[in-house]
């Protein structure tokens, strides 16, 4: 990796994919590596403790859009709670782009004017198929 050290890592991922951006950019992170992350669309992916681990070794963004049905899950069901880490970047229906307050509380990141102002009965699948005016699909993908 020496003859590549001016370069840096990134990862991104939509959905599941996000999720996994996620742990992969952890692992990254525990072999040494600097590494930053741009995720669309992620759910939530482990408790408490893990979302403040996360945040305090990881430079991320993660991009909500609107309504979207996917960061609202897991939901807290049965004791077995699920927490974003920081930084939310918020997308709303007129695709304006805004940061969330980043400031965590109680250690997690869950901006009540940003994504999580929404109920999961309000949220929708729609939004979760298009982020920041780009249709999110396997045509899409492809071309």
């Amino acid at each position: 990796m020496s003859d590549y050290s001016n370069y840096s890592i990134k990862t991104t991922g939509h959905s599941l994919g996000a999720a996994l951006a996620l742990l992969t950019a952890l692992d990254l992170i525990k072999a040494g590596f600097e590494v930053t992350m741009y995720n669309f669309g992620q759910p939530r992916v482990g408790s408490k403790a893990f979302a403040q681990f996360a945040s305090s070794k990881l430079s991320m963004f993660r991009v909500t859009h609107n309504k979207d049905i996917v960061p609202h899950i897991p939901v807290s069901l049965l004791r077995m709670e699920f927490y974003h880490s920081c930084m939310e970047i918020f997308e709303n229906a007129t695709e304006i782009v805004q940061s969330c307050d980043n400031n965590m509380k109680d250690g997690v990141c869950e901006d009540s004017n940003c994504a999580d102002q929404y109920a999961l009965s309000e949220t929708n699948i729609e939004d979760h198929l298009t982020y920041l005016g780009i249709p999110i699909d396997c045509a899409s993908v492809s071309n």
